[in-house]
């Protein structure tokens, strides 16, 4: 039996936000604390377990913020992607709570 661990925290959703990995883009349909959900297709199949380096990108308003993240694949359900992140800076982590708190309420 396989198991899926899914994020703790509430998701939010992003109206503008992108995950850039090598020279991919890929739209990100959630955010949270530690979390994002996105969705890719069969030239970059991801699956579960695989770790990469990525930009996180999202954008508010006037404001768009480029975030270098590493990820972990922990969730794959036909082209939803479901991946922990890992910040390489504390400060990165905060600036993504700063935008979920900017964006409005959760989902």
């Amino acid at each position: 039996m396989k198991f899926t661990e899914r994020r703790q925290q509430p998701r939010y959703p992003v109206a503008v936000g992108f995950l850039e990995i090598a020279d991919r883009t890929l739209k990100v349909d959630n955010v949270s604390e530690d979390g994002v959900g996105f969705h890719t297709d069969e030239a970059l199949p991801l699956p579960e377990g695989e770790r990469h380096q990525a930009f996180l990108i999202l954008q508010h308003r006037h404001d768009q913020f480029e975030i270098p993240v590493d990820f972990e694949v922990r969730r794959r359900e036909d082209d939803y992607v479901g991946a922990r992140l890992t910040y390489q800076d504390e400060q990165h982590q905060q600036t993504v709570l700063d935008f979920i708190a900017a964006s409005g309420d959760g989902a």
